[in-house]
């Protein structure tokens, strides 16, 4: 009876083994080398009964009761068989789902971290900037004192020019902390604001402003401001000389990876002789020259109905 229906091979016994893999394919936790020997010792024993199976003697048929009794046990012996692997996969998801839970909690609890540091750092960063806004105009102001005691022209127009310089690097400063982009700066609107200040302290000449869209880099954005602010502060002083409606014009472009900036007056021009690189044009130029060669731009100028400049640049990478 157990030969023939149990542990037969016509019994479909065998058919066992091929539910072995639900074990493993639910349960991620299996070591390959545990699941290889579990596998071979099932096959094993199902290979080595039925070898036996079929040494045994034939034994005498069983009647149709028997046999439909046979196969009742079969079938609840199949039951129990799936109902064990059920239960036991059941666990075993759980456990897992009970696992991931635990993972997403631990990741959802580092993220919270890491956004309440990042918020952190950026309020911090924001007070940075604002405190060094606040004394750039403090020295602004201070410069601005100064030359209100002096007497000699030639002090003034230096102290002057020195206060232009530290507000145009405050401002850039204020657009820091104002627009919130970490280490970046939004040019357009610091050209809007620089023209504007211009407009104020120079109401006498007309400015205007062509500008892309633009976010630069803090490490660009810095040294190009003060370019600008010499470039703006040589055309006031020296361009406009006999010059009954003065224009200043900034434009801003971009050429593929790179950009092109354009300050140009309607002046009396540039001399004959200028260059910018001699060395005898004073702190102005000088300033220019070494901005530019740390920003890794390239500037040409040109008289075309006044002077012009041209600054070719590359932004860097925002992080």
């Amino acid at each position: 009876m157990i030969h023939t229906y149990f542990f037969g091979w016509n019994s479909g016994f065998y058919f066992f083994f091929f539910l072995t893999p639900l074990v493993f394919l639910l349960d991620s936790n299996w070591k390959i080398w545990s699941a290889i020997l579990f596998n071979a010792t099932i096959l094993g024993a199902v290979v080595g009964l039925n070898y036996w199976m079929k040494n045994i003697p034939e034994p005498e048929l069983l009647t149709d009761l028997e046999v439909r009794g046979v196969r009742y046990g079969n079938g609840i012996m199949t039951g129990i068989v799936v109902i064990v692997i059920m239960i036991y996969t059941s666990r075993a998801l759980s456990s897992r789902d009970k696992l991931l839970l635990d993972i997403i909690d631990d990741l959802e609890s580092s993220n919270r971290k890491i956004a309440k540091q990042h918020d952190q750092q950026k309020i911090l960063l924001k007070e940075v900037h604002h405190r060094v806004k606040n004394n750039l105009q403090i020295i602004s102001s201070l410069l601005s004192l100064q030359s209100h005691n002096l007497k000699d022209e030639h002090l003034i127009d230096v102290l002057n020019q020195s206060r232009n310089r530290v507000e145009a690097i405050a401002l850039i400063h204020m657009k820091l902390y104002q627009d919130e982009l970490g280490n970046a700066v939004d040019f357009e609107s610091y050209l809007e604001d620089f023209i504007i200040k211009q407009s104020v302290l120079s109401p006498h000449i007309k400015f205007t402003l062509s500008a892309e869209e633009l976010i630069l880099h803090l490490d660009i954005a810095v040294p190009l401001g003060l370019i600008i602010s010499e470039l703006i502060t040589n055309s006031v002083k020296h361009a406009f000389k006999g010059i009954e409606t003065p224009e200043l014009m900034l434009e801003l472009v971009q050429l593929g990876d790179e950009f092109e900036l354009w300050v140009r007056d309607n002046g009396v021009g540039l001399p004959a002789d200028f260059d910018l690189n001699s060395g005898d044009l004073g702190l102005g130029s000088d300033i220019i020259s070494a901005l530019t060669e740390q920003i890794d731009s390239k500037i040409s100028y040109y008289n075309i109905n006044g002077a012009s400049f041209k600054i070719l640049f590359q932004n860097k990478a925002l992080d």
